[in-house]
């Protein structure tokens, strides 16, 4: 089967409503042009042998504009090549559960998130975790730097230590290794058995930093919780699904680590681990 790429996104230039976000999202060699995002998208899929794509919504916060009912209306012609996964703002809708409720049950997202960009551990989410441990779906939560105009800390992975602690049950994909807090957000995971990570936007750092992202995980015995996601238009999926599965590349951050990650590890963070997590 090929790859899973559980972290995308489909914005325009239109939906951009913070204009500081545009220097940084519009060098993404088109992939944000008008109309294009789902083709563009599609066209890395394939060039990546990537069968599979998670599109996700954002919060207000990070400055872009999005809808569930058009995300699953825009991605419904690409059958099960793409995704969705459902957000849920408690202070924009009057039913927060309900609205994780209908976005599963009748939408057919497979999860909320990209959660993120706000105080997340106050307690007016509450009924959007209590909804989907009902429902049995996972959230995924931004951790790491972002865009503008959130404050850096509310990507720190210690907010997302208070969520667990207070909601054991809940399952949750961290995006972006928590770079560049990838320490803390192992620390995070190792406290919590029902934390995921995604590798996705590890492109846009430089090499060390992806090394030690992705060696900070295999080191705390992460390897069987990490997933692959690229972040696009951020970052080119079929690149970064290239570069993760050169032969050598992760047994050498295995070596660094001094821990295992051998072809089985391999194959669920680039698909497996997704579809097992999702119910792909």
């Amino acid at each position: 089967m090929g790859f899973v790429d559980c972290h995308t996104h489909l914005p325009r230039r239109a939906d951009v409503t913070d204009s500081r976000n545009l220097p940084f999202l519009e060098g993404y060699r088109g992939r944000m042009d008008e109309g294009r995002p789902i083709a563009a998208l599609i066209e890395e899929m394939d060039r990546g042998g990537i069968d599979t794509s998670v599109v996700l919504g954002v919060l207000a916060g990070a400055g872009v504009e999005h809808s569930n009912d058009a995300l699953a209306r825009d991605i419904a012609p690409y059958g099960g090549r793409l995704v969705a996964f459902g957000i849920v703002d408690p202070f924009a809708v009057a039913d927060p559960a309900r609205e994780v409720e209908r976005c599963v049950k009748e939408l057919g997202c497979k999860g909320i998130g990209e959660l993120g960009y706000v105080d997340y551990a106050q307690p007016a989410f509450d009924p959007v975790y209590e909804a989907c441990i009902d429902l049995g779906v996972p959230l995924l939560v931004h951790t790491g730097a972002g865009l503008l105009p959130a404050p850096m800390r509310l990507g720190s992975p210690l907010l997302l230590d208070e969520v667990l602690v207070k909601h054991p049950r809940l399952t949750v994909i961290a995006a972006h290794c928590g770079a560049p807090w990838f320490m803390e957000l192992a620390a995070v995971a190792v406290r919590h058995p029902n934390l995921w990570i995604d590798v996705s936007a590890l492109p846009f750092y430089p090499l060390p930093v992806r090394y030690m992202a992705i060696v900070s995980m295999i080191a705390a015995g992460l390897g069987g919780r990490l997933l692959f996601g690229s972040d696009f238009p951020v970052a080119s999926p079929a690149d970064w699904a290239r570069w993760l599965t050169a032969p050598w590349r992760l047994s050498l951050a295995a070596r660094l680590a001094a821990a295992r990650f051998g072809r089985d590890d391999l194959d669920g963070l680039m698909g497996g681990n997704a579809r097992r997590l999702i119910g792909l």
